[in-house]
């Protein structure tokens, strides 16, 4: 679980809340970065979500192509930041980077200054760390318990 104090807001060319009209696009790359299907993608990135006050999406378009999207949902002055998803063909061009700042300038002129949270990978903790992030805490998800693994 990673953490950072307001700021990291900055102007992004191509980075922009994300629309109805965008879900497609997000729920193709969401499925693909993933290796999930796309019913589990269509689940995540959701019209509902677009219409929740709490929550917004945002994209990086690259000659008018999602190549990156990201979820935040805002709880006070706390912004958490989920399921950032660059396109395969796309990765390693600091693409995330870049929305994760321009996502922060839109929310921020929108809803004013915020701390952020995320639940980094164990890939994504470079990244997040080279953005000002730094470790609070260490969670395990997604894995096996230990009584069907045995005692270590």
């Amino acid at each position: 679980f990673m953490h950072r104090s307001a700021g990291g807001s900055q102007p992004v060319d191509g980075v922009r809340e994300i629309t109805e009209a965008d879900l497609p696009a997000c729920q193709e790359v969401a499925s693909l970065a993933f290796g999930v299907g796309p019913e589990l993608a269509a689940a995540v990135y959701t019209a509902d979500t677009l219409r929740r006050p709490d929550a917004m999406a945002f994209g990086l378009f690259v000659d008018d192509e999602l190549v990156s999207c990201l979820l935040s949902c805002r709880a006070g002055d706390t912004v958490t930041g989920w399921a950032l998803a660059t396109h395969p063909d796309h990765r390693r061009a600091g693409h995330a980077a870049r929305l994760i700042a321009g996502g922060k300038h839109v929310e921020t002129g929108l809803h004013g200054p915020s701390q952020d949270l995320c639940l980094a990978s164990p890939a994504g903790v470079p990244l997040y760390a080279s953005l000002g992030f730094h470790t609070t805490e260490y969670w395990q998800g997604w894995s096996r318990p230990r009584w069907v693994l045995g005692a270590a």
